[in-house]
């Protein structure tokens, strides 16, 4: 016997429990093999299984039990807003924060939080989730001062930023007296708008720290009549160089590898000298910094 369809709504998505018997859903029903449990209390049909253990799935499916004051937040928060976090964060327990006096969240897979200064929370799902740069701020006890400036640039990043600069240091000047403040301010100092990917931020970050002049990020190099001829992820207008960190799309895409080519060409026409990194590359620091070191060189720059 097939079982009995569900009522609209809580079949192709996650459902709690409590739910399903308000709308008339006899416990029977939920028994039947066709559902599956993630979380007590959370049930979700089967062909939407697998959506649920996804990356974001695995958080959202937790929605419907969260209560009135609870919300996604830390690493969690991260995750589904995709900001530029470890990878690491992928696999962790969701976390889920309450707002005091309530206690925090109690069940398995879970990390509770409670907080008496309840951060800024937007919709994401059919849940809450902390702010981002909120988040951002929640995140400081578990992330290094790198990984935080790798994430601060993404929040001020040049397609679609959620907050300034200003508005970040706003934030940590706030945050007096919480947990990982003084790496906040510590990344902060380090922390540049107008990056597209976490891997240029990383590369910047190489090149400072190996003595090297701090390049611009995402420079527009014009011609001599102030036509744009091409923008380079890391550049030194001063010395005409610039870098490239180049992820697979520039070499499996053919038109990106055909303007890749074209915007070269135009760059070393007026002079200037580009390095390209690729994943390969990127982890053997020395090899490349030692490259650029002599383009930059050649461009007239000299250890002082």
């Amino acid at each position: 016997m097939h079982p009995s369809a569900l009522p609209p709504g809580l079949a192709a998505r996650p459902f709690s429990v409590a739910t399903a018997l308000a709308r008339g859903v006899g416990p029977g029903r939920l028994r039947r093999r066709d559902l599956i449990a993630p979380h007590r209390g959370v049930r979700v049909d089967a062909e939407h299984a697998a959506a649920a253990a996804g990356r974001l799935g695995r958080i959202l499916v937790l929605a419907p039990v969260l209560r009135g004051h609870q919300w996604f937040s830390h690493v969690s928060a991260a995750v589904l807003l995709d900001l530029r976090v470890p990878l690491r964060f992928l696999s962790m327990p969701v976390h889920i924060s309450s707002a005091f006096p309530d206690r925090e969240p109690r069940r398995e897979g879970v990390v509770g939080h409670r907080v008496r200064r309840p951060p800024r929370t937007l919709a994401v799902g059919d849940g809450r989730c902390t702010h981002p740069v909120d988040a951002w701020i929640e995140l400081a006890p578990l992330c290094s001062v790198d990984e935080l400036i790798v994430m601060a640039d993404g929040l001020v990043q040049r397609r679609s930023p959620v907050a300034t600069i200003d508005e970040l240091a706003d934030r940590v000047d706030a945050a007096r007296g919480l947990p990982g403040r003084v790496k906040l301010v510590a990344a902060l100092a380090e922390v540049r708008a107008g990056t597209d990917s976490g891997r240029e931020t990383e590369t910047r970050l190489v090149i400072v720290r190996a003595g090297l002049p701090e390049p611009v990020v995402n420079l527009r190099v014009l011609d001599p009549a102030g036509r744009h001829v091409a923008r380079l992820d890391l550049g030194w207008e001063e010395y005409r160089t610039g870098l490239e960190y180049d992820g697979d799309h520039h070499r499996t895409d053919e038109d990106q590898f055909e303007v890749d080519i074209d915007r070269l060409g135009r760059l070393a026409a007026l002079d200037w000298r580009v390095m390209r990194v690729g994943k390969r590359l990127f982890p053997q620091p020395r090899m490349w910094v030692r490259r650029l070191e002599t383009l930059l060189e050649h461009g007239g720059w000299r250890r002082s």
